[in-house]
């Protein structure tokens, strides 16, 4: 009995630990998908979908990209955090997680980065390019700064969401070049490069390769690019040493994780794999072209970097803290909703969205949705259009008023909701809520607008499904229908 005993013990044990390589070897036998907490467009997803495009190719399996967004990226990054740790399913992440580990408490986070979640490999870096409006009257670093300190606080500055690195680079700016300029956080890339394409805002910091088709194009000034030398795509831009702001420094990088216990064998497969496909001639060519360099590290290696970059963050959050005026925020915010003016108490880490359903228990079709996402209400912050109803509430000043408004109902639709449907213009969804909103503040300053300041109004690079045009023709249609009513 106790031989029989003794021997299926030894049988199972030899199972188990045949069992772990095998299956390592074997990684991956069915489809894994790429978490991306961030928008579609932008530097990680076009990243992740070239990535998964070659471990495709190289494992013969689907690498599928989700793009899980909203929060500054937390939502995405918690959904990768608490999935299996079977190595099928992995988060494309960037510095935006590693600055949220400081500005960010534990539970709005909801995750540890380095507890809940494994370093894989860091895939590239770029380097930023500050533009302005090409009405903003500043056609060099040192006048824009010289404009800002002229009239603190009157300017502003998009970014795609807070502790993104578009936002801790602004914040960064602001410290070293001792100016007031106020953060306006998109949902994403796309609609922040709407906004200042626009007008709705007057300056942003970007990625070059995101922004450098907008530079050609005339639709932004550029006035600094953030690396230490310039970019070999935007030659003839200075860094912002050379414009003035010395030792200013700003990159966004991308890296793999998977969630902690993942296998170490399928860890080390998948980094493998990277590794091998960032030094690739075709890639390496295509991301020198963009203004991206490729990085390859061993897991230990990036998992030290990480821990570094959330030290370096930590110390700039404690900067903009004390010099930006975060702390100083009122905590009576003023209101004009649906037309009704109210002031409300509201704590400075809740989002607008957290105001309207908790405090002014607001719910119904304007303002039912999960995070801003059906286009279907119109946010101003003082004079300036926001495109999400998740920004935080600490980047409006006490000086501001909060405007509200409901675009349409299902049997009340606004002109604009109306003349989209008519032209077929809402094709895949992910950016009409965006352009809507962009249109409708658009509209608010300007009811008559030419197809020219139409075009102007929306990004051409937020659109990639062919309905730009019909975008275009929507909302010319729903201002005449506007004006004749």
């Amino acid at each position: 009995m106790a031989r029989r005993l003794m021997l299926a013990l030894a049988a199972g044990l030899l199972a188990a630990f045949s069992a772990a390589p095998s299956s390592a070897q074997d990684y991956p036998n069915h489809a894994v998908r790429i978490i991306v907490p961030f928008g579609a467009g932008g530097p990680a997803d076009v990243a992740a979908r070239l990535i998964g495009n070659v471990l495709q190719e190289s494992f013969g399996q689907p690498f599928v990209i989700e793009n899980r967004t909203g929060a500054g990226g937390v939502i995405g990054t918690v959904e990768a955090a608490k999935s299996p740790a079977d190595g099928y399913t992995l988060l494309m992440m960037s510095n935006t997680q590693t600055a949220n580990e400081s500005l960010l408490t534990p539970d709005k986070r909801k995750y540890e980065l380095m507890r809940d979640l494994a370093p894989i490999a860091p895939v590239n870096y770029s380097d930023l390019v500050i533009v302005v409006n090409p009405q903003v009257p500043a056609k060099t670093l040192q006048e824009f700064i010289a404009l800002a300190k002229s009239q603190p606080g009157k300017l502003n500055y998009a970014s795609s969401g807070q502790g993104t690195p578009y936002h801790m680079a602004g914040e960064l700016f602001k410290a070293m070049a001792g100016i007031d300029v106020v953060h306006v956080p998109y949902r994403n890339s796309g609609e922040a490069r709407s906004g200042v394409i626009g007008g709705q805002v007057q300056m942003m910091i970007d990625a070059v390769p995101a922004m450098a088709p907008n530079i050609g194009e005339n639709q932004v000034r550029a006035l600094a690019t953030t690396g230490k030398e310039r970019s070999a795509v935007l030659p003839n831009v200075p860094t912002a040493g050379e414009a003035g702001v010395a030792g200013y420094e700003a990159t966004i990088w991308l890296g793999l994780m998977a969630p902690a216990g993942t296998p170490k064998p399928v860890i080390d497969k998948l980094n493998a794999a990277v590794n091998a496909m960032v030094k690739r001639p075709d890639i390496v060519k295509l991301w020198t072209e963009q203004g991206a360099v490729p990085m390859s590290m061993t897991p230990e290696e990036f998992g030290k970097f990480l821990r570094g970059d959330i030290e370096k963050w930590a110390d700039v959050v404690k900067k903009f803290d004390k010099s930006s005026g975060r702390g100083a925020i009122m905590p009576t915010i003023q209101f004009q909703l649906n037309g009704a003016a109210m002031a409300v108490e509201t704590d400075p880490d809740q989002t607008l969205l957290d105001v309207l359903r908790g405090r002014l228990g607001v719910t119904g079709p304007h303002f039912g949705c999960g995070a801003g996402e059906c286009g279907a209400c119109y946010v101003m912050v003082g004079d300036r259009a926001m495109a999400s109803c998740d920004m935080p509430m600490w980047s409006v000043a006490d000086k501001d008023v909060v405007t509200v408004e409901g675009l349409g109902t299902a049997e009340q639709p606004h002109p604009l909701q109306r003349a989209f449907v008519s032209e077929q213009a809402m094709q895949c969804g992910y950016c009409v809520s965006g352009i809507l909103i962009s249109a409708a503040a658009l509209l608010k300053r300007n009811p008559s607008p030419t197809e020219t300041e139409v075009r102007a109004a929306l990004d051409r690079n937020l659109c990639r499904c062919g309905s730009h045009n019909r975008m275009v023709r929507a909302v010319l249609r729903a201002a005449a229908e506007t004006a004749t009513s």
